[in-house]
């Protein structure tokens, strides 16, 4: 059996190091392909934060017509 200390989930974590394994010849064309997926994923986002707050813009004044 463990003993106290050593039971359960770790309160401390380990370091853990991570090395970029850098290629003579990278994939230009994915790399290409997911900088633009990103972009466009981004692009997007903003996208539908303009469209959400535009329509919280309207959403009053439509509701302020009705009450005349």
């Amino acid at each position: 059996m463990l003993s106290q200390k050593q039971r359960g989930r770790p309160q401390i974590s380990h370091n853990v190091r991570v090395t970029p394994e850098f290629r003579d010849n990278p994939d230009l064309d994915k790399l290409g392909r997911a900088l633009i997926a990103v972009a466009m994923r981004i692009a997007e986002q903003k996208q539908a934060e303009e469209d959400a707050k535009h329509a919280q813009d309207i959403q009053p004044e439509i509701e302020e017509g009705n009450m005349t």
